[in-house]
């Protein structure tokens, strides 16, 4: 898995995967992973950097030439994007 990034994010992994174009988030408790999904895989665009900000969103930087940074919030109801 090619991933470039990894941040903690309470229980929850943020890896940011450059060449699969998405981020992918990993539920862990102690050193098991219990849950995994992936995220804005839809938007087709590399991602760059991962981080979880004060305010609990998540923001990511996408590595195009018409990069972007996206505040994705958080969702209570799936592991991928809680």
């Amino acid at each position: 898995m090619p991933a470039t990034f990894l941040r903690r994010g309470g229980t929850k992994l943020f890896i940011g995967a450059l060449k699969d174009k998405e981020v992918i988030v990993m539920r862990v408790d102690g050193n098991t992973v219990t849950e995994e999904g992936r995220i804005l895989g839809d938007r087709k665009q590399r991602i760059r950097d991962v981080r979880v900000g004060p305010d609990g969103y998540l923001y990511v930087l996408t590595d195009e030439s018409d990069g972007q940074l996206l505040k994705v919030s958080p969702s209570p109801d799936t592991a991928a994007t809680r």
